[in-house]
């Protein structure tokens, strides 16, 4: 490859500085053997009560930082979009980790696709880098259609090559619908998407028993809110199956919780306005 690659990662973080140094430690160690191909652009949007410029520069004096007063995870990555040197970029939380094969399978599948596509990758666990996170990948590199779509995109296992949009900043965590911002910015961004089953991202694993009942709430206001922002044959499908799925799985010690979350689908689907 002759040229250099710009290369955006939007991370919006309210994390402790510990947190956030690790995470910029892991993108650092896993650029440095692409350094010669892709010039990375790190965008730190920090949401925390005091500036930490300063100290996170200190560990990568090439990124690029924003301290922000409001809260809100849409708005700050939007903020993030304004800060973007290339239209080449993707959204990592300060709990993720990647490793150099991150970039080596960019490169592959770039190479390959080139210009105006969605790179997906899998997510697995950090604590145990064979098991799925949040979904159950697919095992063969594909296409991906509509329906694929709504299954597969998460905020922070897609790479977005083309002009960027912005998140809608009535959905994400911080809003009263609290998700799946992640989802309406992919099927908004409308390019063809490809799912390369050796591109990985690291997160923590995380069980539903785990989730405070607020949050459950909140997050199924915003899977009922995208459903109705999208309205069609697939969301009304993708709508019912959810609430059917949830009463199949009930388990006794998690009734409250499951019954919050399909009230929380209807409040959002009901309430959501374009």
């Amino acid at each position: 490859m002759n040229r250099k690659i710009k290369f955006n990662i939007i991370s919006a973080t309210i994390d402790s500085t510990s947190q956030v140094l690790n995470y910029i430690k892991h993108i650092k160690n896993a650029h440095q053997s692409h350094s010669n191909c892709i010039e990375l652009n790190l965008i730190i949007v920090d949401q925390f009560d005091s500036n930490r410029e300063y100290i996170f520069l200190q560990e990568l004096p090439s990124l690029t930082y924003i301290h922000s007063n409001q809260k809100g995870l849409s708005l700050n990555r939007n903020i993030g979009i304004n800060q973007l040197k290339s239209n080449i970029y993707t959204f990592l939380d300060s709990d993720c980790e990647i490793d150099s094969t991150y970039f080596e399978n960019f490169l592959s599948s770039f190479e390959e696709k080139n210009n105006n596509c969605m790179i997906y990758g899998s997510i697995k666990s950090t604590e145990n880098k064979n098991i799925n996170v949040f979904k159950k990948w697919p095992i063969r590199s594909k296409k991906f259609n509509t329906l694929e779509k709504w299954i597969y995109s998460t905020s922070v296992n897609i790479i977005y090559i083309g002009k960027p949009i912005y998140f809608d900043e009535h959905l994400g965590l911080g809003t009263y619908f609290g998700s799946c911002e992640d989802i309406d910015y992919a099927l908004r961004f409308d390019k063809e998407s490809f799912f390369n089953s050796n591109l990985h991202i690291y997160h923590p694993s995380q069980r539903f028993e785990d989730i405070n009942t607020q949050k459950v709430i909140s997050y199924s206001r915003g899977y009922g809110a995208l459903c109705r922002k999208h309205f069609s044959t697939i969301s009304i499908f993708f709508f019912i199956s959810s609430i059917f799925y949830k009463i199949i799985k009930i388990k006794q010690k998690n009734i409250k919780k499951t019954l919050l979350s399909i009230k929380g689908r209807f409040q959002g689907f009901l309430k959501f306005k374009n």
